[in-house]
């Protein structure tokens, strides 16, 4: 899983903080302008700071939480200006932020019941929000295979409709992508890092953007005369 602190460094995730979490909590907008130009600035020096290893590689909510925590509160405490001293709470209600987004990520991906997430304003969640605030780009993938619809990761995506053809068959249609073989048994020397193990002794390649993968699954199907459906989300 992808670090928490990369997600404080994130242009794109602090644009979503901004437009969505914050509105409707009595902030106009020139204090939110002001409230994320300091919360870069301390972004910036917790970063740089003996601590910005330790922070890199917090893997949960309260991991990162205590170290910030014990930032602001012992080694910082007395040196935060004035001007500044809402900023440690703000760096707390940022991780719930990010919680609230894992959180609604998956169980959006889950195959089980869905369930309803709102943004502080009482507005429902709708993974529109992602793309219209963020411009973020599309990385999944939903898949419809004998009418019934799955939203999966690009190459979990294109492992499902490997699983679902047959390896071996599949393997056959000699299929590549960047030049290497989307299927193989044995990975070439030196390739190691672009294949990943898929299943009964077959590895595919994983070395191609999620819309050359949606590609590829729309290749397979239509060559395989399969009842699938593919399409960005």
């Amino acid at each position: 899983m992808e670090k928490l602190w990369s997600s404080y460094l994130d242009v794109k995730a602090r644009c979503l903080y901004k437009n969505k979490y914050l509105r409707g909590r009595g902030l106009s907008s020139s204090q939110i302008v002001e409230l994320m130009r300091k919360f870069k600035v301390y972004i910036d020096r917790i970063d740089k700071s003996p601590m910005g290893s330790k922070i890199r590689d917090a893997e949960t909510t309260e991991e990162v939480v205590c170290i910030i925590k014990s930032l602001f509160d012992n080694e910082w405490d007395g040196y935060i200006k004035e001007t500044y001293k809402d900023i440690p709470s703000y760096f707390l209600d940022y991780a719930r932020f990010i919680r609230l987004l894992r959180d609604f990520s998956e169980n959006f991906l889950s195959e089980g019941e869905k369930q309803d997430f709102f943004w502080p304003d009482g507005s429902k969640m709708q993974i529109s929000d992602f793309s219209e605030w963020t411009k973020a780009k599309h990385n999944h993938i939903r898949l419809t295979i004998d009418g019934k619809m799955e939203t999966y990761s690009g190459i979990n995506a294109l492992l499902k409709v490997c699983q679902y053809i047959g390896y071996s068959d599949i393997a056959q249609f000699n299929l590549t992508t960047n030049g290497l073989k989307l299927l193989v048994k044995h990975v070439p020397l030196g390739k190691e890092k672009k294949y990943m193990e898929a299943g009964d002794g077959w590895n595919i390649c994983t070395s191609c953007e999620t819309k050359t993968k949606l590609r590829l699954i729309k290749i397979i199907a239509s060559h395989f005369h399969k009842n699938i459906n593919a399409e960005f989300i």
